[in-house]
């Protein structure tokens, strides 16, 4: 979610960063320091301060965003099949009760 957050809002400071997750203070100072860490954003100090992701760390957000969209692809084809393989089931018992209904 931090990596999002720094990828929609661009440059911020970590209280919008908790502000865009609703995770802990503390926890996204944590989360920053190691994608600082993990050359995938920094931190610039000045008369306009801020965290921004690196071209690294856009990269990464991609490569985030999309496993998670494989995973929510891969569970809805599973929850398609499920739920289809359960459709012709009950279609082949009613056709199976009464077979002269055509």
């Amino acid at each position: 979610m931090v990596v999002h957050a720094l990828r929609v809002k661009g440059f911020v400071d970590a209280e919008a960063v908790v502000a865009a997750t609703g995770l802990d203070a503390v926890e996204v100072d944590v989360l920053l320091a190691g994608l600082a860490g993990a050359g995938h954003a920094r931190h610039r100090e000045g008369r306009i301060s801020g965290w921004m992701l690196t071209p690294e760390g856009r990269a990464h957000g991609e490569s985030l965003l999309a496993a998670e969209l494989e995973a929510f692809l891969r569970d809805q084809d599973q929850r398609v099949d499920r739920e289809g393989g359960l459709a012709n089931e009950a279609a082949d018992e009613d056709e199976a009760a009464d077979p002269d209904e055509d």
